[in-house]
């Protein structure tokens, strides 16, 4: 006598979806990378044309974190209101950083890399270097922990590899800006949150 497995089977367009969204958000943010990192070793500023492709990127990695998110794919098993509180404070919590963050740049060009502006070490930049790029990751991780979804949790890993990988380059772009203000700024301050360096403490690495 045949049994029938009552194990719930995945359909091929659940799995392969998911699948081609992310390849689809990496191969277009590791193009976008490369162009950003070349512009600046070549001239320390972006063109229109990259900008407008790096705000493209974003809006496309926050569409596949919404529909995740909204579609719960790849549903993980954590008690529920404990990810919706924990996430929505992680969520906040970024989103807040990532607008103090911006703040001192306006909405202008040096917000967008095209214009090198000024050095900001004030306010929030005395607790972290890179404070937007610390609330964008939170504000990922926070939504798919309160979403509960493997897929987004994969997705904000992609965010916190995405800013760990073009860090570096845009600190040797700062480096080459403001010389020295910037090494001491960079030597004193956390590259993603700590307290800052007492005056006259020896320098801390990142």
């Amino acid at each position: 006598m045949r049994t029938h497995s009552t194990l719930p089977m995945r359909s091929p367009a659940r799995v392969l979806r998911p699948a081609l969204v992310a390849g689809a958000l990496a191969g277009v943010t590791a193009a976008v990378l490369r162009r950003m990192q070349h512009q600046y070793a070549e001239r320390d500023t972006l063109t229109g044309g990259t900008v407008a492709a790096m705000y493209a990127t974003y809006g496309a990695h926050a569409a596949a974190l919404g529909w995740a998110a909204v579609g719960r794919v790849g549903p993980v098993r954590l008690p529920r209101r404990a990810a919706r509180a924990v996430g929505a404070v992680l969520a906040a919590g970024g989103a807040a950083a990532a607008v103090a963050g911006a703040r001192p740049f306006g909405v202008g060009r040096q917000l967008s890399g095209i214009d090198p502006g000024a050095l900001h070490t004030a306010g929030v930049y005395r607790y972290s270097r890179n404070p937007q790029y610390l609330g964008l990751g939170l504000a990922a991780t926070g939504v798919a922990l309160a979403a509960r979804s493997a897929f987004a949790a994969l997705l904000s890993g992609g965010v916190w590899w995405t800013y760990r990988r073009w860090i570096p380059h845009e600190e040797h772009h700062l480096a080459r800006l403001f010389g020295q203000e910037y090494l001491t700024y960079r030597a004193n301050t956390a590259r993603w949150l700590g307290t800052p360096a007492r005056p006259g403490a020896p320098d801390s690495t990142p």
